[in-house]
């Protein structure tokens, strides 16, 4: 996995975004070694963000688990 600090999460799947779009039907969601990386937790919530979705939702950004 490469060096990351911060990724999205689905809590209810358990599983991570591996390819990005601004449009959550053309996200892709895998397991955390293929995981897209953001550079800050204000990238993560702006990736979000641009879903429409608000903090209630089922998203969060966090620091990879260690390997």
């Amino acid at each position: 996995m490469p060096q990351c600090n911060f990724v999205i999460k689905d809590n209810t799947t358990g599983l991570y975004c591996t390819q990005y779009a601004t449009t959550l039907e053309h996200c892709l969601w895998g397991n955390l070694p293929t995981t897209v990386c953001f550079a800050d937790q204000a990238q993560v919530d702006a990736a979000i963000a641009a879903w429409g979705l608000g903090e209630q939702s089922r998203f969060i950004g966090q620091n990879p688990p260690p390997r």
